[in-house]
């Protein structure tokens, strides 16, 4: 006579594939913000310390 294993024990399939995706989805968007946040702050510090191309008069 087979025993099964308790239903509480086993994790079916579709579960595990859910939690897969969601690893693996949880990963590449800490990876791409470990890319873009030092890439856009070092862009707003280089955009913050430009001098304006034109400079106005204030003669009129």
């Amino acid at each position: 006579m087979l025993q099964s294993s308790p239903s509480h024990v086993r994790v079916p399939r579709l579960a595990r594939t859910r939690a897969k995706v969601a690893l693996i989805l949880t990963s590449v968007c800490a990876l791409v913000a470990a890319v873009l946040v030092p890439l856009t702050s070092h862009l707003n510090a280089q955009a913050a310390t430009q001098v304006p191309g034109t400079i106005l008069s204030l003669e009129g």
